[in-house]
């Protein structure tokens, strides 16, 4: 009987003694995974926190940006004033506004952009014609330069805004760009912009023709 009584309390221990082994095993498991959740909640608000810092850094970079384009604005305005005089754009102005101008390279089959600069639709005294131009900032040299022919259409671009495409046959550039054949791309900043230079390309179409057709 008391054999008996003492291998009971012997098992009855070893249970004691596993339960708590695996208690203790779970207590160190919950310590863990605690541990765990606080690790990835510390690198989750580091990598927060990284976030907003790029991107006050890059809000930070449009401004100095914008305010950068500002100055090279008001140094291209008085710099058009002596390139008016050129004969490229020699005569009236019916259109001019800054726009973002790109061309499509043939060779390499991509878009290239040619440069930020005022656009003009000009009527040319000495031809009696209007042409489109457009003067690049800071290099101050022609992005295009041709006359608006009869067969010349503008077409919609279909994902960018405010945007025009047009293929002419006798660009002629000061850039060392000897292919009278472009296929050009303008984009402007607004649609008032965009519809304006509709009008305008339009109007002194329809007046090269008159000219061709006499």
């Amino acid at each position: 009987m008391t054999e008996e009584i003492k291998k009971e309390k012997n098992d009855i221990m070893e249970n004691e003694e596993i339960k708590n082994k695996v208690n203790k095993e779970e207590a160190d498991k919950n310590i863990e995974q605690k541990s765990q959740d606080i690790s990835d909640k510390e690198d989750e608000k580091k990598e927060k926190d990284d976030i907003n810092k790029d991107n006050k850094q890059e809000d930070k970079d449009i401004q100095n940006n914008e305010e950068k384009n500002v100055e090279t604005d008001t140094k291209t305005e008085k710099k058009d004033d002596k390139l008016s005089d050129r004969e490229e754009l020699s005569g009236n102005d019916i259109f001019k506004e800054k726009c973002k101008l790109f061309r499509f390279d043939k060779k390499r089959n991509k878009v290239e952009q040619r440069g930020i600069g005022y656009i003009f639709i000009s009527f040319v005294e000495e031809k009696k014609m209007y042409k489109i131009t457009m003067v690049r900032d800071k290099i101050y040299k022609l992005g295009c330069n041709h006359f608006i022919e009869e067969n010349m259409d503008l077409t919609a671009h279909q994902t960018a805004e405010n945007t025009w495409m047009w293929q002419t046959r006798g660009d002629v550039c000061d850039d060392g760009i000897d292919d009278p054949s472009q296929t050009y791309i303008v984009k402007f900043n607004d649609e008032e912009n965009y519809k304006d230079f509709k009008d305008k390309f339009e109007e002194a179409k329809q007046k090269n023709i008159e000219i061709i057709n006499k």
